[in-house]
C-alpha cells in the first residue's frame, strides 16, 4: 500500500465518475482490497494504487474457446468412428431408478408426450 489515502469522492474526482460507479466497482471487486482502507462504513483509498488495478490486464475466460474445441474434437471423433449420426435422444427430463436418464422424445407427426399426468391435489 503506497501513497495517501483519500475520501471516496476524493477518488471519483480523480476518474471523473461518481460516487455511486467507485461503490459499484467495489461490489464488483473491480477494486482490490488491497487497495482500500475501511474502517466501519468509512474507506480510505490509496488512489495510486486503484489506478494500477484498474488499468492492469484483466485475465480471460476461455470457456468459449474450449467448448468449440471440444465441439470439433467431438464431430472429427464421429466422423472417423462407424457410429451413428443420430442425437442420443430428447430432451433430459431426469433420472429412471436404474440410474438412465428419463428423456422426452419428439413424435413425428405431434406434440412431445410428457410422461406425468397432472393431479389436481398435487402441489406445484
Amino acid at each position: 500500500m503506497s501513497g495517501p489515502y483519500v475520501p471516496i469522492e476524493d477518488l471519483a474526482n480523480h476518474f471523473s465518475v461518481s460516487v455511486s460507479t467507485i461503490r459499484g466497482w467495489l461490489r464488483r471487486k473491480q477494486i482490490p482490497n488491497h487497495t482500500f482502507i475501511r474502517v466501519g462504513n468509512t474507506y480510505r483509498f490509496s488512489i495510486e494504487d486503484v489506478s494500477v488495478a484498474l488499468s492492469a490486464p484483466k485475465p480471460v475466460n476461455h470457456a468459449k474457446e474450449v467448448w468449440e474445441e471440444a465441439k470439433i474434437k467431438e464431430t472429427e471423433r464421429l466422423e472417423a468412428s462407424d457410429e451413428p449420426d443420430e442425437p442420443l435422444g430428447g430432451i433430459p427430463i431426469g433420472c429412471e431408478d436404474d440410474g438412465g436418464i428419463m428423456t422426452l422424445d419428439a413424435k413425428e407427426d405431434g406434440p412431445l408426450e410428457i410422461p406425468h399426468e397432472y393431479n389436481e391435489d398435487e402441489d406445484i
